[in-house]
């Protein structure tokens, strides 16, 4: 069975530096940073579900090392659904990194669960590395300074990742292929959806704190805090002034009107990481931890969109394609994916998004564009009441892949000749192009490395991944085998 479009893993680290210093004396304590990780992930053809068991996130440096998440102290591991992610990124985990110098990012993996549409099919776990251990090697160094904010954004393909072993005999392996992308500016990227409880609502303000980060996406998580003491859980500020607000019943209300102390709710916006000096001055809560007089995360916000009222479940979300436009009573028909319809009834504060995250107007919904829409079914007519949409943006170009040996490398004319079972073919490289080296099978564990198309040599296999036009293949991606133990 072959992966179509299996699934995209975004983990992106903000890292929001903050000066710590002793007091009553002249010794100065590390600067150290807040950081955050956020998931996400692309839909899956082939299967309904794709759980991911992490059990340690770290940043390693020359002398410098930051641990981010490790299941001995942050309440065991944690597990996945990605395709539970496929519009939105999740909050995973915030935590503290040393200001440093650092050169690899480490991830710890337990396991891969494959789950297969069809229930009466077993569910498939592909060979990790061995140790689980993963490290991710960018182009050069990064660093994490004090007073600055550091994006991180590490995207595992998990398309080109996982793949069939090649003697037909079913297994399926996994190989690391991650891109890596060191932002020191601002995050943009998708809704990120944060589920819990409400504490220091400021009806005013229209914030409040957001706190139990452990979202309902999350199937294994403590609700400690990220240092693993449950008596110090970490929230999140969330700024609701732009937020359209559904009530559990899935109609538009007025913020003040049904939000409380401990209310559970759904949070659906865009992070925010505020510049030092604005702390102090910005009206709504920020994000801080419960212990007294700790503001590590005083400058991570999440302005919020969209906010669903009720548990886990209260608003459901349903995928398909756009049979007839909104009509004049803002009423659209959707086509789910057993051929049935469903009316899906727009309403006063309806948000409209792109996957991206892209605010959209209600033209983008037009026949035959897919889908997702949050909301809760009126039991009156049987329209699901939205409160969110997301629209699936334009289909990318076909991907081929070829898989082959390198015959030569041209640099004059950055170009590759690989030998195929097809015969040789041409494999053009762009300045868009991403090459990396994977070793999968090391006793140590795994290694993803960016490296340049002139690090290739006369007879290392690849496998080359873009799209084909009259002169050969123009690659988007180049896998260079490091260890002959996995045969592409």
């Amino acid at each position: 069975m072959l992966i179509n479009r299996l699934s995209t893993l975004v983990i992106t680290l903000l890292a929001a530096i903050l000066l710590a210093s002793c007091g009553g004396g002249s010794i100065t304590e590390p600067q150290t940073g807040t950081v955050g990780i956020v998931i996400t992930d692309a839909p899956s053809d082939d299967f309904s579900k794709i759980n991911l068991t992490i059990t340690g996130v770290e940043l390693l440096g020359e002398d410098t090392r930051a641990v981010l998440f490790d299941e001995a102290t942050d309440g065991g591991s944690r597990t996945v659904d990605l395709l539970s992610l496929t519009d939105y990124a999740d909050l995973f985990v915030m935590s503290d990194a040393q200001a440093g110098s650092y050169s690899k990012i480490r991830l710890y993996i337990d396991e891969i669960e494959l789950v297969p549409h069809d229930e009466r099919m077993p569910a498939i776990y592909p060979k990790i590395p061995a140790n689980g251990k993963i490290d991710l090697n960018p182009r050069q160094t990064f660093t994490v300074v004090g007073s600055e904010i550091l994006y991180i954004h590490i995207d595992i393909d998990a398309d080109k990742s996982i793949h069939a072993h090649s003697t037909g005999n079913g297994e399926y392996r996994f190989r690391p292929v991650v891109f890596v992308d060191v932002i020191s500016d601002a995050f943009a990227g998708k809704l990120v959806r944060v589920y819990g409880y409400a504490r220091d609502v400021n009806v005013d303000a229209a914030s409040f704190r957001l706190c139990r980060l452990d979202t309902p996406f999350i199937a294994e998580i403590d609700t400690g805090s990220a240092t693993g003491d449950s008596e110090h859980e970490y929230c999140i500020g969330v700024d609701a002034n732009a937020a359209s607000v559904f009530g559990e019943d899935g109609l538009p209300v007025v913020l003040g009107d049904v939000i409380e102390e401990e209310s559970l709710l759904t949070a659906i916006g865009f992070i925010d990481v505020l510049p030092a000096e604005e702390v102090e001055t910005e009206e709504v809560v920020t994000a801080v931890s419960h212990e007294e007089g700790d503001d590590r995360y005083a400058r991570v916000l999440l302005r919020a969109e969209v906010i669903e009222m009720g548990a886990f479940g209260t608003f459901e979300t349903v995928a398909g394609t756009i049979a007839q436009a909104p009509d004049v009573n803002s009423l659209l028909t959707m086509t789910l994916a057993d051929a049935s319809q469903l009316g899906v009834q727009l309403q006063n504060g309806t948000k409209i998004f792109s996957k991206s995250g892209e605010a959209l107007l209600v033209d983008a919904l037009v026949p035959g564009t897919v889908v997702r829409v949050d909301g809760v079914v009126d039991p009156g007519t049987g329209h699901l009441l939205a409160s969110l949409v997301i629209v699936d943006e334009t289909p990318a170009a076909a991907i081929e892949q070829l898989s082959g040996t390198v015959v030569s490398v041209d640099e004059d004319n950055a170009q590759l000749i690989i030998t195929t079972d097809g015969g040789e073919k041409v494999v053009l490289i762009g300045d868009s192009t991403l090459v990396f080296g994977i070793d999968a099978d090391s006793v140590e564990g795994a290694f993803s490395d960016r490296i340049s198309y002139t690090d290739l040599f006369a007879g290392q296999r690849v496998d080359v991944y873009g799209v084909s036009n009259a002169a050969g293949l123009e690659a988007t991606v180049i896998l260079a085998l490091q260890a002959e133990a996995v045969p592409l």
